[in-house]
């Protein structure tokens, strides 16, 4: 994942650049948006824009950055929500606004998950594959004879189950197609078992 920052705060973009790299995302930082469009060939997924620092009109260079990376997510930081461009054309070419407040690490793990859904459903199946991967290997290792021994084959159900939707956030159709049993099913396990 490539990320472009446009802010002159150096504390804030600090903050960034710790979630961010934590999410395996590489970095660049602009302290003006200009330097940040001549460095559009290299093709950012994410672009992260303090407005106030555009010298131009913001509306004018939003579209420039649009036209050259259609498929770039496009966060406004903004201090309050009265600071929002009010330009509904503007508006439509943002995918998010960030408030620089005091949540800020919620608001940007929202938007995190948010975006991998939207944007990147393809990088959410792979993680998520990878996560499901390693929790079947967990459980061949741990459900060992003495394990056995002690569950029926209900308990193993039920383990089995709340972890799937535990790691797909209690999505049932998801859930539902990587066990290959169909939803009603699901629905009537959860409703019989106790979880």
């Amino acid at each position: 994942m490539n990320l472009f920052i446009v802010d002159l705060d150096k504390d804030y973009t600090s903050l960034l650049q710790a979630f961010f790299t934590k999410k395996h995302s590489t970095v660049h930082f602009f302290d003006d948006a200009s330097t940040a469009m001549d460095h559009l060939h290299e093709k950012p997924n994410i672009l992260i824009l303090n407005v106030g620092i555009v010298r131009v009109c913001p509306l004018e260079f939003i579209r420039g950055v649009r036209a050259l990376v259609p498929n770039i997510c496009i966060i406004v930081l903004i201090q309050s929500h009265q600071d929002m461009p009010k330009d509904p054309a503007c508006i439509e070419l943002i995918d998010d606004f960030l408030l620089k407040d005091e949540l800020i690490l919620f608001r940007l793990e929202l938007f995190w998950r948010n975006y991998i859904i939207k944007k990147n459903q393809a990088g959410l199946n792979q993680y998520l594959e990878q996560k499901i991967k390693a929790f079947e290997t967990e459980e061949r290792i741990a459900l060992n004879e003495t394990v056995l021994e002690n569950m029926d084959f209900n308990a193993i159900q039920r383990s089995v189950i709340r972890q799937y939707l535990s790691y797909y956030e209690n999505n049932v159709v998801e859930v539902a197609q990587k066990l290959k049993i169909g939803k009603s099913t699901l629905y009537r396990l959860m409703k019989e078992k106790k979880w």
